[in-house]
């Protein structure tokens, strides 16, 4: 269902962010780097990742509903600006680890039926102004990161790969990656993860590794094996990734 793209490039000749057009919406896939795009990825993700987040962090359960969702946002945006922040500081070459956040916004072409259901799932926090989008604040639909803050099954990987001739500093890691219900199945997460994967190369990566769960292994469309991922480690090590598998694919292909 995917469509029409166009790019926009920013002064050092990287892309800046990446407009695309499908039948039923258009999108803006972009780096979200000021304070009011990392508080609507954080929104964002307490929506898309409320199951997961109930299991990892413990609220009381006399907060209402709409109280934990806004504290779990808190949580995840400190976390995105402390990480945002480092960056200037990695450039300069301290050696902090890298994260990037990727966006996804809701264009300014939409079937109304489709935006009224997108806009039922969020707040008034996750709308931005963004270029390429209505003149109306819009809202995110989508995120990922990519950080070269590695898992420990993955460092073991890199460490162990006679391929990975570069090291750890070559490597990065994708995750969180979620879409609202409303704007699935339009190539949202595709576009999000080929943006990563772009603005990784730019920075002299090379290696993309994430990892699957293990329920998804036998769907041949699933988005990492539909972009060249494959299967590195079948079983980890790390508790809290017990049920995975880890993929990984070469950008140099």
């Amino acid at each position: 269902e995917e469509g029409e793209k166009r790019s926009a490039f920013g002064s050092r000749g990287m892309c800046r962010c990446v407009v695309k057009t499908t039948k039923r919406f258009d999108y803006v896939t972009k780096l979200a780097t000021t304070t009011a795009e990392l508080r609507a990825v954080a929104s964002l993700r307490s929506t898309v990742f409320r199951e997961e987040y109930d299991k990892l962090i413990t609220i009381a359960s006399a907060i209402a509903s709409p109280q934990k969702g806004r504290i779990l946002a808190t949580v995840e945006w400190d976390r995105l600006e402390k990480a945002i922040a480092n960056q200037n500081d990695i450039e300069n070459g301290n050696g902090k680890a890298l994260l990037l956040c990727v966006s996804a916004w809701l264009g300014g072409r939409c079937d109304a039926k489709v935006k009224d259901t997108i806009l039922s799932e969020v707040d008034r926090s996750t709308l931005v102004a963004q270029e390429g989008c209505s003149e109306e604040p819009a809202p995110v639909i989508g995120s990922l990161d990519l950080s070269t803050k590695l898992p420990k099954d993955v460092a073991r990987v890199v460490d162990e790969s006679q391929s990975l001739s570069a090291g750890v500093s070559s490597v990065a890691y994708v995750s969180n990656v979620g879409v609202l219900s409303g704007a699935r199945c339009c190539g949202v997460a595709g576009a999000m993860l080929e943006f990563a994967q772009d603005q990784a190369l730019e920075r002299g990566i090379e290696y993309v590794f994430t990892h699957a769960h293990k329920s998804e292994m036998h769907n041949r469309n699933l988005l990492y094996f539909k972009h060249g991922y494959v299967v590195q480690q079948s079983e980890s090590n790390e508790e809290a990734l017990k049920d995975t598998v880890l993929l990984g694919t070469s950008l140099l292909k």
